[in-house]
């Protein structure tokens, strides 16, 4: 516990060292400060894990008093084939959000095997294949007030196999962010990172170095619980 405590605030430390220094010589542009810096929407939300929901299920998830869910935007799912994008699933799930006065906070993630062999977006062709899906999905949703997440938990092997590699998701975050700004001047591109114990030093300080460009408009760290000792299983919590 004293352990993890101490690598958060040095990762804190270190973020407000590194984001003073605006001008480096390996990436200069990376530390642009942001123009026009939007306020993030408050309320609380809850992530979930589906597209079709259970007849009910968004009325008692707005009746806790959330107001967002979040939830993978899959590449895979929504682009087939090269270069055809088929939003429909999303469109469905919105649907049963605006019933309930509900918003969306869609995280771009994972691979498709089109351009990737895993559900790492590696590569300078993937990543841009990548940015163009990303970006036809903020205009097909435009005005819809959602905010889009850049990548899931890309620091375990999980979601970054077969290892996390830092340097590898900035330049995806990058690509994703301009892509989206060149788009659109009015496009808002967030670019979030999820932690966990095991990495939390090295993705928050590459989490702020991407939310210090001026390529987005937020940046974050949602800090990732351990499981449970016994079991090693992550507890449940239902609704009767």
């Amino acid at each position: 516990m004293k352990l993890r405590v101490v690598l958060v605030l040095l990762s804190l430390g270190f973020s407000l060292i590194t984001g003073a220094d605006r001008l480096p010589d390996s990436c200069r542009e990376a530390w642009t400060p942001a123009l026009n810096v939007s306020t993030f929407p408050q309320g609380i939300g809850v992530n979930v894990h589906f597209i079709d929901p259970r007849p009910g299920e968004i009325k008692m998830i707005a009746d806790a008093g959330f107001r967002w869910i979040r939830t993978d935007f899959q590449w895979g799912l929504t682009e087939p084939e090269r270069g055809r994008y088929d939003f429909s699933p999303y469109e469905r799930l919105l649907a049963s959000l605006d019933q309930h006065g509900m918003r969306a906070l869609f995280i771009l993630d994972y691979g498709n095997p089109l351009y990737t062999d895993d559900k790492a977006v590696r590569g300078e062709a993937a990543r841009q294949a990548f940015a163009r899906w990303a970006v036809a999905a903020a205009k097909h949703f435009a005005g819809r007030g959602i905010v889009w997440e850049c990548f899931n938990e890309p620091n375990i092997p999980m979601f970054w196999p077969p290892k996390p590699n830092v340097e590898e998701y900035i330049a995806l975050a990058l690509t994703v962010g301009r892509a989206f700004r060149a788009a659109s001047d009015d496009s808002e591109a967030a670019q979030l990172m999820g932690v966990n114990n095991r990495h939390v030093y090295a993705l928050a300080t590459a989490s702020a170095m991407v939310g210090s460009t001026r390529w987005c408009s937020w940046s974050g760290i949602f800090p990732g619980s351990p499981a449970p000792s016994t079991g090693n299983q992550p507890r449940r919590t239902e609704k009767k």
